[in-house]
C-alpha cells in the first residue's frame, strides 16, 4: 500500500515513479518500537548525524511511521527525536525532508560512500553498493573511478 516503503521501491524499479518524502534512512520495528537499519549516505538523515541502531521515537510531535511521518514534507525541515540508547534521553535533530526516488537514490547514496581506508601503510578502496539496478550501477561507476583518481 502506499504507507508501505516496498510499495515505492517496486513502484521504481518497474515502472520509474515510485517516489515519497523521507530523511534517507531505513527502520525496522522491533517490540513495537523503531530502529534505524540503514541510512544512505548522503542524504540528510546522513548529514543530520543519525546513527544505525538510533531509536526513532517520534516526528513533529507524532508517532513515528517510515512513510507517513513525512508524507507531504518534502522541502521543509521536520524535527526527529531519537534515542541513541535504551532508555537513554531524548534528543530532537532537525532534519530536512526530501523526496526520494530509491533507484536514483541508491545510485547517488553510492556513489556517495566511495572512499579510501588508510590502515598500517594499506590503503583500501571502499563502496557501499546499494542495489544493482538503474542509476545504482553508475553510481558505482563513477564511484570507482574517483577512487582510481
Amino acid at each position: 500500500t502506499p504507507d508501505d516503503l516496498f510499495y515505492y521501491l517496486q513502484k521504481d524499479v518497474f515502472w520509474g515513479r515510485g517516489r515519497f518524502d523521507g530523511i534517507g534512512s531505513f527502520s525496522e520495528r522491533i517490540d513495537g518500537r523503531d530502529f534505524i537499519e540503514a541510512i544512505l549516505e548522503g542524504s540528510p538523515a546522513e548529514q543530520a548525524g543519525l546513527k544505525v541502531g538510533d531509536e526513532i521515537v517520534a516526528v513533529d510531535g507524532a508517532a513515528y511511521h517510515q512513510i507517513r511521518s513525512f508524507r507531504g514534507k518534502a522541502g521543509r525541515t521536520s524535527s526527529v527525536e531519537i534515542r541513541r540508547r535504551r532508555d537513554g534521553p531524548v534528543e530532537t535533530i532537525p532534519i530536512d525532508v526530501i523526496t526520494i526516488s530509491p533507484v536514483e537514490a541508491f545510485g547517488a547514496a553510492t556513489l556517495a560512500s566511495a572512499r579510501v581506508i588508510e590502515r598500517d601503510g594499506f590503503s583500501f578502496g571502499y563502496v557501499h553498493i546499494w542495489s544493482s539496478l538503474g542509476d545504482s550501477e553508475r553510481g558505482l561507476v563513477e564511484a570507482l573511478a574517483r577512487l582510481r583518481q
